[in-house]
This record gives C-alpha cells, structure tokens and sequence, in this order.
C-alpha cells in the first residue's frame, strides 16, 4: 500500500497525472489478494537470519543506497534511491521507471548517478554509496575500466568519498 501511495505521489509530481484514491485501494486490495493466495510451501520465505540486514553509515554521515531492476521481456526498467543519516532516518528517496533495453549495470549505474544528484541538492555529504553490482562498484573505486556505457555514467558521477559493495547472502 505504501509503494502504491508513494507511486501516485511521484506520478502526481513528475506528470501531474495520478490515479484516483479508489483505484489506488482497488490496486491495494489486489496485491493483497495475490500475496494471501500465493503458495508459501512452494514459495517460502528464507529465514529471517539470512536476510539482507542495512547498516548505517559513521556517526554524522549519509548513506545512498541504490537498487536497479530490468524486465527485459516487457521492456520495463525500474531505478530507486535512498539516502539515511547514521540513526537510520530517511532523509529522501526517489524511484523512476521508464521503458527501454539496457544493461543493469548501465540502470544501476544511473541509479546512483541520480542518488548523488538527490545528496548535492540537499547537502547530504559525506556520502557512503552501496550498490549490489559489483561491476559498478568497481568503476565507481576505479578498480576496473571498460569502454562499456556504465563506465561512462560511472565518471559522471565518480565524486564520492567511499563507494562500497553490498553482498547478498542467500
């Protein structure tokens, strides 16, 4: 319900053109249906101590985290940002969606290009970024080089203090 809300906002925002409260419910209460019928002995959960775990930044510092998603089939790409203060507070969060074929190195990249650009509006400096794409992480740490597109949205963006790899367990 919240990433639907949190959806029209920015529809309302970037195109002046959101759903109805109504159809935000009816989209609520279908989501809800789909997750009350979803089969969790063929789809469980992993347990909750092999979850991904978010930690702060230092003590007066903000960290960027990014995420990116391709549906190559559809065509659909899908980019999100966060920014926290060392307690955990959000201090501003963004997600685009647009259609296309990329890489998701290339959305990924774009991800935290757009995230740097949220941090310089608001002064949210210094910044940690973290990223799950070990490729981007090492254009960003100038550990790897390709002539690659990335590479060049990774120079855009490249004026970072510390950029760090997030691992995922499984």
């Amino acid at each position: 319900m919240s990433w639907l809300v949190w959806r029209n906002r920015n529809l309302k925002v970037h195109s002046r053109k959101g759903l109805p409260c109504d159809e935000i419910w009816n989209m609520a209460g279908n989501y809800l249906y789909d997750l009350e019928s979803c089969d969790a002995d063929r789809f469980p959960c992993p347990p909750r101590s092999s979850r991904l775990r978010w930690n702060p930044p230092p003590k007066s510092e903000f960290k960027l985290n990014v995420d990116a998603a391709v549906n190559i089939k559809n065509g659909f790409i899908g980019l999100g940002a966060v920014i926290r203060d060392d307690r955990g507070v959000v201090r501003d969060a963004a997600a685009f969606s647009t259609t296309g074929s990329m890489d998701v190195e290339i959305v990924e990249a774009r991800a935290i290009l757009e995230g740097l650009r949220m941090a310089a509006c608001m002064v949210f400096f210094p910044l940690l970024v973290e990223s799950n794409v070990l490729n981007v992480v090492k254009m960003c740490n100038g550990d790897f080089f390709s002539r690659y597109e990335a590479d060049n949205v990774v120079h855009d963006s490249c004026n970072v203090t510390s950029f760090i790899f997030l691992t995922q367990k499984l």
